[in-house]
């Protein structure tokens, strides 16, 4: 998946604290194109999706200990005033030459840390909590890695086998995309069971170097 192209096994929590926390990019997700109406007009965009695991934020599953996840669905768009590339500019901690951006492969985001900044909404009396920004962890910060990456590719079979590492309402994302529904493929997990999987690795310093 290139630039150029283009909730937990039903389980409820509580919302994420809201704040500045340490993050690692365990998942970009590529859901394909979908239609949505929005101040009454339909929208057609190429879509995917970032999922992050919070090594300081933990829940409860099946009485273990786990890193939250969350997850920022964009859509695939190196237009300069795109959702997608402002993140990416801010996260890296500077902009991208015409070559670069031509160049970058998504997949260069997997195993990334960053400092991603949550927030909270109420909507329908109801909290939640939201990704609102990425950004480049400070220099010297310990910042966690993770041995979980996961990648899909609507347009390349190799990676269809992560559809067993994706939460259940992103694989129905993935499945009512146009090009599922064109095609008639239907995506399903041989084991229905939560795939969650414990962070991995060492804490490793933010530094000057761009990170992907």
């Amino acid at each position: 998946m290139n630039l150029n192209q283009f909730n937990n096994g039903g389980q409820h929590f509580d919302p994420m604290e809201a704040g500045s926390h340490p993050a690692v990019c365990v998942g970009v997700v590529d859901i394909g194109t979908h239609t949505e109406t929005w101040d009454g007009k339909d929208l057609t965009r190429s879509q995917l999706i970032l999922m992050f695991d919070f090594p300081t934020e933990t829940i409860e599953i099946n009485g273990e200990h786990k890193p939250r996840c969350m997850s920022l669905k964009l859509t695939k768009s190196t237009h300069k005033q795109a959702k997608l590339l402002r993140h990416l500019i801010s996260w890296r901690g500077r902009g991208f030459t015409a070559d670069e951006l031509n160049d970058f492969s998504l997949t260069k985001l997997l195993g990334v840390s960053a400092m991603v900044n949550v927030i909270q909404k109420t909507v329908n009396g109801k909290a939640y909590s939201n990704i609102s920004t990425i950004c480049k962890p400070p220099k010297g910060m310990a910042m966690p890695t993770s041995d979980r990456k996961i990648y899909f590719d609507m347009a390349d079979a190799e990676t269809y086998g992560a559809i067993e590492e994706l939460p259940d309402w992103i694989v129905k994302e993935i499945n009512t995309s146009a090009e599922a529904i064109a095609t008639g493929h239907v995506f399903m997990k041989s084991n229905t069971k939560a795939h969650v999987a414990q962070m991995g690795g060492e804490a490793v310093d933010g530094g000057d170097d761009v990170a992907f």
